[in-house]
């Protein structure tokens, strides 16, 4: 994918055009590390993005992904190919987010619910994820390399080709109860096997963690 010159963002400036009703944010490169817990706003701007939510939820069940549903859509918060490198926003509440190919590199997101959002081939390389929610979300390809992930939350996701390289895991492992590898091939009885494959544990080989999955009974590694 050809990547177009980003725009540059402050952080006063991203809040404004926030609460102005805007969405789309795609391409931007936020100030590095801008700090939105101590903006003086973030209660402000998590009472509006509650109330954006809120109106979404009726087009929701628990297999729609915001690509699949013309109402998610239309009225997601839209952070593709964005560089939000260092962003701090610890306790944020946004759920249908686009943030497919962006980077959180460092980013402080712990308690953060970012569910049912598109982060496919997003980096979260050093970034803390602990106790964060990305439930029901498109992870595939994703990059965790180094995160801090301890309690997160990434069930009912699609988890295909996603990297844990040195993550943090601490004593919790991340919830993976439902997450699945869209048509996987693995090889059982000398027979090729397609299908969603269901993860159902996690491994570790030296300082990389691995997820083990499940298809019609076939485990591939």
């Amino acid at each position: 994918m050809k990547k177009k010159p980003l725009i540059y963002m402050a952080g006063n400036e991203l809040v404004k055009k926030i609460l102005g009703g805007e969405r789309d944010f795609s391409g931007i490169q936020l100030e590095n590390g801008f700090d939105l817990n101590a903006s003086g706003v973030f209660e402000q701007i998590q009472a509006y993005l509650d109330k954006e939510s809120e109106r979404l939820v009726p087009y929701i069940d628990n297999k729609c992904f915001t690509r699949e549903c013309s109402a998610l859509a239309d009225n997601e918060f839209k952070f593709f190919l964005s560089d939000m490198t260092g962003f701090k926003a610890e306790g944020l509440v946004l759920p249908f987010i686009d943030a497919s190919y962006a980077r959180f590199c460092n980013a402080k997101l712990s308690r953060a619910n970012f569910h049912h959002g598109e982060f496919d081939q997003a980096n979260f390389t050093g970034a803390d994820l602990s106790d964060a929610s990305l439930s029901w979300s498109d992870l595939q390809d994703a990059i965790f390399n180094r995160a801090s992930m301890s309690g997160a939350d990434i069930s009912y996701s699609k988890i295909g080709g996603a990297k844990f390289r040195r993550t943090k895991m601490g004593e919790r492992l991340p919830d993976i109860h439902g997450a699945y590898y869209p048509s996987y091939e693995c090889q059982d009885n000398r027979l090729w096997l397609t299908g969603d494959a269901t993860a159902y544990r996690w491994f570790k080989v030296g300082n990389d963690w691995h997820i083990d999955f499940e298809v019609k009974g076939c485990i591939p590694r």
